[in-house]
């Protein structure tokens, strides 16, 4: 394959009319393919939807009193609702692919040899297997990376920033693509002694090549996810079953096209990295995984730290309030603030320190934006009470108070803004805005 794009663009449609001429032999492992792929999608699946509730009643169960259970669940869809669908297509596709990858990495081997045998294409190179364990070392790591560059991705796209999701839905779809040009052009170019770095570089001399043909064979299954994400708040298991069973018949076939696409690639020359370039290559990748690792602890310990806030015990110092008002800004910016302060004796009955640096609110009135209030500084240590002076700092603009009744009607919406990480926040929808009486319908957000 040449390094011209009309060259590397005709790799992917080679690979794909490759499919219409299977060697004989191939036929029965790829049949074998498909079932244990069918299984390892299944209990994919299975973690994702059935599995998944328990996980998530435990974790609420922590994080909240007993009897908050009944009001506290809808809390839990904050965490996903910054998320938009394509991301979370491709995280379900990027996670049952590597699975599958990692689990039936010696069968994929032996299909793409099968397929290979006897073809006109197949390359002249000899055959240098790299050994088995080597291939499972190789194969774990990819995996992690894989996973760790879909939670980097998460963690961009948990914003409510349009540019922020954009960039996580386009980076997303990129990487899907990549993964499939990877996994599936691999197993050829193993079969010569190429690793998965050496293999990683030769696609980015053809980024066009690798990328159509990740795209081409990522399709069906993108395709059949966008059209079922809709429905997935609704039936979870339905859906997933569906874009798996989908995923589950374009995997042998990728296994296939993978072969006839990897064997352009064999005659490229690459230096294997050694040295100081493959120690450096190494510690980029411990790097990726250990960074997405912290940065998940970090996310969990924020978590775990303020939970404690819904557990611990409180009593009002009363004649302790401190309440002020900036007139003059008003006239400047058309917003009245008002600075408010209280003590607060907080017992923490729990055995962590309850934590609290800075809670953001969001109040709106029928989708208008009305103030956007500060909670900051609460610390008390395990079983112990301290007395805090809560600061409240409350901006209404002038237009909101210009309302005057109208702000008794419906349409209240309050949202805790939860920063778990730094410039990453959940959203927690606290209070939904009512429906207005007679309309049949909820006022807008």
């Amino acid at each position: 394959m040449t390094a011209g794009p009309v060259a590397q663009l005709g790799a992917p449609l080679r690979a794909l009319a490759a499919l219409f001429s299977p060697a004989r032999g191939a036929w029965g492992l790829t049949a074998l393919y498909f079932v244990l792929v069918a299984f390892a999608l299944a209990g994919t699946g299975w973690a994702l939807t059935t599995g998944r509730p328990a996980l998530t009643d435990a974790l609420l169960r922590y994080v909240f009193p007993e009897d908050w259970m009944p009001w506290v669940e809808p809390l839990a869809q904050g965490i996903l609702s910054g998320q938009g669908n394509v991301v979370f297509v491709n995280a379900a596709l990027m996670t049952g692919i590597a699975v599958a990858a990692a689990l039936l990495f010696p069968l994929k081997e032996r299909v793409s040899r099968a397929f290979e045998a006897g073809a006109a294409w197949a390359p002249d190179a000899p055959v240098r297997e790299l050994p088995l364990l080597f291939q499972a070392f190789e194969e774990t790591r990819i995996f992690l990376v894989y996973l760790s560059l879909q939670l980097t991705l998460f963690w961009v796209g948990l914003s409510a920033n349009p540019a922020r999701q954009a960039f996580a839905a386009g980076a997303s779809t990129v990487l899907l693509w990549v993964q499939m040009s990877l996994d599936f052009g691999a197993p050829v170019l193993q079969r010569r002694g190429r690793r998965y770095a050496d293999i990683a570089r030769l696609m980015l001399r053809r980024p066009l090549a690798a990328l159509g043909f990740g795209a081409l064979f990522a399709a069906p299954a993108q395709l059949a996810g966008l059209l079922l994400a809709p429905q997935a708040a609704q039936a979870p298991e339905r859906t997933l079953a569906l874009l798996y069973a989908v995923t589950a018949v374009s995997l042998p076939l990728a296994v296939w096209g993978g072969t006839r696409f990897g064997a352009e690639l064999v005659a490229l020359p690459v230096e294997p990295l050694r040295g100081l370039k493959r120690l450096a290559g190494n510690l980029a990748v411990a790097a990726l995984i250990a960074v997405n690792l912290a940065s998940a602890g970090l996310a969990l310990r924020t978590l775990h730290r303020m939970s404690q806030v819904l557990k611990c015990e409180y009593a009002l110092v009363p004649d302790s309030w401190r309440v002020r008002t900036g007139l003059l800004d008003a006239f400047a910016t058309e917003r009245l603030h008002l600075d408010a302060s209280i003590e607060v004796d907080v017992r923490n009955p729990t055995p962590f320190d309850l934590e609290i640096h800075d809670l953001t609110f969001d109040v709106r009135h029928q989708g208008e934006p009305v103030a956007a209030p500060r909670l900051t500084g609460v610390r008390v240590p395990a079983g112990e009470t301290r007395r805090q002076r809560l600061a409240l700092t409350l901006p209404v603009a002038l237009s909101t108070l210009g309302k005057g009744l109208a702000l008794l009607d419906p349409g209240w919406a309050v949202t805790l803004e939860l920063e778990v990480l730094p410039g990453t926040s959940v959203p927690l929808r606290i209070v939904k805005p009512e429906a207005a009486p007679g309309s049949g319908k909820p006022t807008r957000r």
